[in-house]
Formats: structure tokens, C-alpha cells, sequence
């Protein structure tokens, strides 16, 4: 009895369809008889690619690794231009409240005063 069904779960389990991800993208590009693509997706195309940073000439192996290459290359420049601003923005922020502060004790100190001496 166990043997029997041993074999039915192992005959089920080689006759079940094989489904991975992509599964039926891939089977129509084989319909087609199209080689598959190494770099569609996976987590070396849609992860940053830190190797060509700092790089004068940086060698693409593919127009789309290029294409992710600069579109990545403007975000950081971009990112970088509003963190400078920020930085900006606060100094500025802190200087003029350092001349707000500055401003309210030069007009308590210059207020008119009351003349003579007041005895309680």
C-alpha cells in the first residue's frame, strides 16, 4: 500500500506543470523560437548598478544597461542638487532667525524709557 502510493505522489509530482516565474512568457518566446533575453529582468537589471560609478569610461554590454545607466546617473545628480538646496535653505533659515533675535534686542534695548527715578 505505501509503495503504491509512493509511486501515484512521485508520478504526480514529474507530470505536474512547470510554472516558474515568467513561465508563459518564456514558452511563447520558445513558440517563437526566439533565444530568451539575459537581461529582462532579475536582480541585476533591476537593482543599481554601483560598478560604473566613479568610472571615466564605463563599457555597456547592453543599450538598455546604458539607458538604465544615465536614467539612474540624473536621479543621483537630481538628488543631489535638492539635498544642496535643502542645505542652503536651512543656513538661510538659521541666519535670519540669528537677525530676527538680533533685531528684537536692539529695539528692547532702544525703546523709550521713563525719565527720573520711580520710588515704589
Amino acid at each position: 500500500m505505501v509503495h503504491i502510493l509512493r509511486f501515484t505522489l512521485i508520478r504526480q509530482l514529474h507530470s505536474a506543470n512547470r510554472l516558474e516565474a515568467g513561465g508563459v512568457f518564456r514558452a511563447r518566446i520558445k513558440r517563437r523560437r526566439l533565444p530568451p533575453s539575459n537581461n529582462e529582468w532579475g536582480p541585476l537589471t533591476d537593482l543599481p548598478d554601483y560598478t560604473v560609478i566613479g568610472k571615466a569610461n564605463p563599457q555597456f554590454t547592453s543599450e538598455g544597461q546604458r539607458r538604465r545607466a544615465i536614467r539612474q546617473f540624473n536621479v543621483a545628480t537630481k538628488i543631489i542638487q535638492l539635498v544642496g538646496e535643502m542645505n542652503k535653505t536651512q543656513a538661510k533659515y538659521a541666519e535670519n532667525k540669528e537677525f530676527e533675535k538680533i533685531d528684537i534686542e536692539s529695539l528692547q534695548d532702544n525703546r523709550l524709557r521713563e525719565k527720573g527715578n520711580k520710588i515704589a
